[in-house]
């Protein structure tokens, strides 16, 4: 986004995609599209990203218009580091704690487990 100016959720999520494939980076978590649109979602409620402009796009078949939103940086996001890395954590901080906690105890049950 930071080279081009612009991209849609779409694009990053086929450059992703593209990078996987091409050097074979096997430890990077596969990203859904939904993931990648939830993303784009989280990152423009923090106003690191706003929409530049939309278009209407036909879908694969031709069928269906659909509307696709293209976005750029904003000066917040440029200068923000660490709400990129989690920006769920960073909108919803007390959320993300409480599901960290959740987490922490199932892991303690179930080493607290006998095990067979």
């Amino acid at each position: 986004m930071m080279k081009e100016g612009e991209a849609s959720p779409y694009d990053i999520y086929k450059r992703i995609k593209e990078i996987r494939s091409k050097y074979m980076v096997t430890r990077w978590k596969r990203y859904s599209y939904q993931y990648i649109i939830n993303m784009f979602y989280w990152l423009r409620r923090l106003g690191y990203i706003k929409i530049s402009r939309t278009e209407m796009a036909r879908s694969r078949s031709g069928a269906k218009l659909h509307r696709k939103d293209f976005h750029v940086l904003t000066p917040k996001g440029k200068a923000e580091r660490r709400g990129w890395i989690n920006p769920f954590r960073s909108l919803y901080p007390e959320t993300y704690k409480k599901a960290r906690e959740k987490q922490k105890l199932k892991r303690k049950k179930s080493s607290d487990s006998p095990q067979r």
